[in-house]
């Protein structure tokens, strides 16, 4: 297979396909196939992060009753929090705390690196019960440091049963993380990545030595993360037409036909163009009456052993490099290769691209005259990964 980290860029094409009708020399036979659009790498922009709100941690020290005169806002001083979800015995249901961050200010920077992070914190909480003092723990989550507790702090109890975050916490301020979060970069080069991050408010209601009831809640916040750099190498397949890669129509015993997409490497530094045929799907689609009485495989298809392939890269100047098969010969001798032996999943065959370089992918096909009606019916999808390395 090939190894995604020394490739700079690649693009798969999917569910190529060939469908053969009735493919009986003296029937005229349909075929729809070859369908592939491709969106360039370089003008990505993808959302990362956790897929799933993490679990509120548990803020274990405020377990046993806090006193009165318990508050610091150090979070190298407190204890790791355990990434679970937050302990509710006792629960009087009394409690509620509602909270909204602000999302932090977009990076752009030419190295994609992500510096220290910070936003506003503003939200309440309340009670209906009697009470004494409430406890709230601010967590921050990222996708390095998983939850770090950032604030601590623990209040008398106003006599209207609310508190507002900035006052408990003297400021609306809030760091999301302290030091450059790795989680968070974004080493693409020429691209924008939307990372998001996690902060969980718990408070704690107290009355005397009780404890009356825990919430916790998490709310996400985003940002997005744009590295400037340019890019080494960029892979453009089809341009803005998208033309697909083959389209094939009244395939039958002794036809052949070609297509052809345009293939650019819009990056600063030469590169190396492979390409990997994959995920082959040889399928019988069935019998019909001629088929069955040659065919000994109704469950095989047969279209993938004789369907045949070969691959140019055609530049500017007519010149053409062959990654699959070669140009010894029209139509006879090994320069067609058998689709069957094609998808190994591994390259297949590598070409130069220089930088800022146009050229044409050239797909030729070809059934040979002497296939017979085992192949009428038949269907074949295949993946094609186009593949740019620096040179």
């Amino acid at each position: 297979m090939i190894d995604s980290e020394s490739i700079d860029n690649w693009i798969t094409i999917r569910k190529i396909s060939i469908i053969c009708v009735a493919l009986f020399v003296t029937i005229a036979a349909t075929g729809v196939g070859l369908f592939g659009g491709t969106v360039p790498v370089s003008q990505e922009h993808i959302s990362t992060g956790a897929n799933e709100t993490p679990h509120a941690p548990e803020p274990s020290s405020t377990t046993s009753t806090p006193t009165r005169s318990q508050s610091h806002n150090n979070a190298d001083e407190a204890s790791q929090p355990e990434n679970a979800a937050t302990t509710t015995e006792p629960n009087c249901g009394c409690l509620d705390v509602a909270f909204t961050p602000t999302d932090p200010d977009d990076v752009t920077n030419a190295e994609g690196i992500v510096p220290p992070l910070a936003g506003e914190l503003s939200g309440s909480v309340e009670w209906d019960v009697p009470a004494d003092r409430v406890t709230l723990v601010a967590h921050t989550w990222t996708p390095n440091e998983e939850w770090t507790e950032r604030r601590r702090t623990t209040v008398e109890a106003s006599n209207d049963r609310s508190l507002s975050l900035s006052q408990a916490f003297d400021s609306t301020r809030l760091f999301y993380t302290e030091a450059t979060t790795p989680g968070f970069a974004n080493p693409a080069d020429a691209s924008t990545r939307t990372r998001r991050g996690y902060v969980s408010v718990t408070a704690v209601l107290y009355d005397g030595d009780d404890e009356l009831d825990r919430v916790a809640v998490v709310e996400p916040y985003e940002f997005d993360v744009t590295n400037t750099a340019e890019t080494a190498v960029a892979l453009d397949v089809g341009g803005a037409a998208e033309t697909p890669l083959l389209a094939v129509e009244g395939a039958a015993p002794g036809s052949a036909g070609d297509s052809a997409v345009t293939v650019s490497n819009d990056g600063t530094d030469d590169a190396t163009l492979s390409i990997t045929v994959s995920n082959l799907v040889n399928a019988e689609n069935g019998l019909i009456e001629p088929e069955r009485a040659v065919d000994a495989s109704p469950d095989v298809g047969e279209l993938a052993d004789a369907l045949e392939l070969r691959v140019a890269l055609v530049r500017g100047d007519g010149s053409r490099s062959y990654l699959v098969g070669s140009g010894n010969g029209l139509l006879s001798g090994p320069n067609y290769v058998s689709l069957s032996t094609l998808a190994t999943g591994d390259p297949l065959g590598s070409v130069g691209l220089e930088a800022g370089e146009h050229a044409h992918l050239v797909v030729e096909w070809r059934l040979p005259a002497d296939v017979g009606n085992e192949i009428q019916s038949d269907q074949v999808s295949f993946d094609v990964t186009l593949g740019l390395r620096t040179a």
